[in-house]
């Protein structure tokens, strides 16, 4: 099972702290995180059989990452890539993650069920001038297959597996409670790989 845990405005040094694991199959070749070159201009892990990918960051500091919904009765092979979302996402240029959520939500009934978080955490311009940034910081939650719209999220803690946000399954509680007392104290980057 995919997990994610997101701390969003909740530590007094980081705006966005994320600790995620992706569980896939072993047979699914996918590459480490690495720069993909000057015309992309994302950090992030590539599926080598889609393309995609399932969690990156792009040079302005936006950070996407999906995670599938567990629906096996519903798998399409020919679907188009949810980890394509993910690049598209860090690809939206100046459009803030709430901006570009909403115009692609109508578009992805087609995909297979997913999970997308999209954060801008600093509101910033690319050429770093302290000017007015033309996207706000926000963390931002979409799934196409809840009947409703993509929202934006409060400060606080959350937690994503294979069902929506928050959905109380035990490895997610325990994780959210593990990732909360960990992040409340000094970060130990070895405790979120412990996680």
């Amino acid at each position: 099972m995919c997990i994610a845990v997101v701390a969003w405005q909740s530590h007094p040094d980081y705006p966005l702290i994320v600790a995620s694991n992706r569980d896939e199959f072993y047979t699914r070749g996918t590459r480490a995180a690495a720069w993909w070159g000057q015309s992309v201009s994302v950090l992030a892990g590539r599926d080598d059989e889609a393309g995609g990918t399932w969690l990156g960051i792009n040079r302005d500091g936006r950070v996407a990452l999906v995670t599938n919904v567990r629906a096996p009765t519903e798998k399409n092979p020919h679907a188009p890539s949810r980890g394509a979302l993910v690049l598209a996402a860090l690809q939206a240029g100046e459009s803030d993650g709430r901006a570009w959520l909403d115009a692609i939500a109508p578009t992805t009934l087609t995909h297979n069920g997913f999970n997308l978080l999209v954060a801008d955490p600093l509101p910033q311009r690319r050429d770093g001038s302290s000017a007015p940034a033309r996207r706000g910081a926000g963390l931002h939650y979409f799934s196409n297959r809840l009947p409703e719209p993509p929202r934006s999220l409060a400060p606080g803690i959350y937690g994503l597996s294979n069902a929506f946000l928050d959905t109380p399954w035990p490895k997610v509680v325990r994780s959210v409670s593990a990732f909360a007392t960990s992040s409340a104290r000094r970060l130990d980057h070895d405790a979120l790989f412990e996680l």
